[in-house]
């Protein structure tokens, strides 16, 4: 904001308003500096406010600019407001004699440099300042802190004075028009988003310099400098928001200098330091990466788990940025492994693959275990059909094993032969099938063969159904079954009970 200063009696200079202190007055600098910066009192600052064209007349009061004694001729400044009265016109300039207390001179100006008395003016005061402040986005407080922000905001801005405050982040503007203020509040989205685009140019411009400053020639020998490059597609993640992840490399200790060299495909990240550890640390934060690996189809699944539970884990503890899963997954005919792509720091995505790896051999083994107590599981069935009888096996569904007939064939064999002890089985004709529990000798049927015998003829003359001879001497109505009605335990020849009865 421009304005004119009486720091002289009687003479006002242009001066520029660098920041306003509503106690003390306005802080000002003069044109080209010919004085220092200094404090002046509200009363002592006037501000034009119209300016009317009149020609001279001989013996009118006028302000004319009159060059200050104390100032250096080849100075651009030292130039000031005062009043004089005309005492010559020729053509375009004026002759003018200017009076003080102790004498009167005589000088030219050109007509440009004369005001008219009819010219209005206004003395500030701290009543008269309009106040208002603007929020400034985190990313941009570095800008403002230097006073080049503030100047590239008010110049684009008449008569606007700004000051920032670093600790609650505004920008407080200040004018003694309405006007200002209003179009300042106006074009702040604007400038904001301007000055961000100006920061990140003027960022790379500095690397772009330090990168042609510093080269093998003029780098010390005992400086070591890495270089490595990072795809183009993650620059963006390198330098991180408004330059935030390329300035903290920068401040890690014992870090010279960090160079992102753009111009070549894929660019290079070029790291200067005395200390190696340094360059590890810096390069750790910088060197960004995308790499896949391979998982067996079969354990996709479990590598996700449910609700992506599992694989949002790895990605949280690993610290990649993201994870990328290949759609081929859901092609459950295809036996290709599925590419899990990361995305992050070198660091990050090796603690990814680690974790992916360690997930994996943790369920295989899970998977061996239950395989083996199933195996068991399946020996206590076939040895101890009792105490088994009730197992059902990861691979058994609805009581009923997977495994082929023939097994199965072999496995009641087994028991049967188990169960002879040595004998030949009886058929039992009441549950239709083998009994091992009991076995009868040659020598007992031919004993009990009489009574048996006489059975058949009974039941045969009485038109019942006679039984057929069994295998054993005797027919199977005398052991019971379908044949036999009434009767008695006949015996089996070794003092036991048969399973049959014999008629009254």
């Amino acid at each position: 904001m421009k304005i004119e200063a009486n720091a002289d009696e009687g003479v006002f200079y242009p001066v520029r308003v660098v920041d306003v202190d509503m106690d003390n007055g306005l802080t000002v600098e003069y044109e080209d500096n010919w004085r220092p910066v200094e404090v002046l009192p509200f009363e002592k600052c006037r501000l034009l406010v119209s300016e009317k064209k009149e020609p001279s007349k001989v013996g009118a009061s006028v302000e004319a600019l009159i060059k200050d004694s104390k100032a250096s001729k080849d100075a651009k400044g030292g130039e000031g407001w005062r009043l004089v009265t005309v005492a010559e016109i020729k053509g375009d300039f004026i002759v003018f004699i200017a009076s003080n207390d102790k004498d009167q001179t005589k000088d030219v100006v050109s007509s440009d440099c004369v005001r008219s008395e009819k010219c209005v003016y206004q003395t500030l005061s701290a009543e008269k300042i309009k106040k208002e402040f603007i929020p400034v986005p985190t990313e941009l407080a570095d800008y403002f802190t230097h006073q080049d922000g503030i100047k590239d905001f008010t110049q684009k801005i008449p008569d606007l004075i700004a000051k920032y405050d670093k600790e609650s982040h505004k920008l407080w503007l200040y004018s003694f028009f309405d006007q200002t203020i209003k179009r300042a509040m106006m074009v702040k989205d604007m400038f904001f988003r301007d000055a961000q685009m100006k920061l990140s140019l003027i960022q790379k411009m500095e690397e772009m310099q330090r990168s042609l400053d510093k080269t093998s020639l003029n780098t010390p020998s005992d400086v070591i400098v890495e270089e490595f490059s990072v795809p183009s597609e993650l620059m963006g993640l390198v330098i991180g928001a408004n330059g935030r992840n390329i300035t903290s490399a920068r401040h890690v200790e014992g870090i010279e200098d960090v160079v992102v060299i753009e111009s070549v495909s894929p660019p290079i990240i070029r790291i200067s330091s005395k200390n190696a550890e340094a360059i590890q640390k810096a390069r750790s934060m910088l060197e960004y990466c995308i790499e896949s690996i391979q998982i067996d189809r079969d354990m996709v699944g479990k590598v996700i788990g449910k609700m992506g539970k599992t694989i949002q884990e790895i990605v949280d503890k690993s610290g990649v940025v993201r994870v990328q899963i290949s759609e081929s997954e859901t092609e459950e005919s295809s036996n290709d492994p599925v590419p899990f792509t990361f995305t992050g720091t070198r660091e990050a995505v090796d603690n990814a693959f680690f974790l992916v790896e360690f997930h994996i051999s943790q369920m295989k083994d899970m998977d061996d275990l239950r395989q083996n107590v199933d195996d068991l599981g399946r020996q206590v069935h076939r040895y101890s059909p009792v105490g088994g009888a009730n197992w059902i096996g990861r691979n058994e569904r609805n009581g009923y094993s997977e495994r082929n007939s023939s097994e199965r064939r072999d496995e009641r064999r087994d028991h049967r032969d188990r169960d002879r002890d040595g004998g030949r089985p009886y058929r039992d004709n009441m549950n239709g099938g083998y009994n091992g529990k009991r076995r009868v000798d040659d020598e007992a049927e031919h004993e009990d063969e009489g009574p048996m015998n006489g059975n058949k003829d009974r039941d045969a003359g009485s038109g019942r159904r006679g039984g057929k001879p069994s295998r054993f001497g005797g027919d199977r109505t005398d052991r019971g079954g379908r044949g036999a009605r009434r009767g008695r335990p006949v015996s089996s020849g070794r003092g036991g009970l048969s399973n049959g009865f014999s008629s009254k």
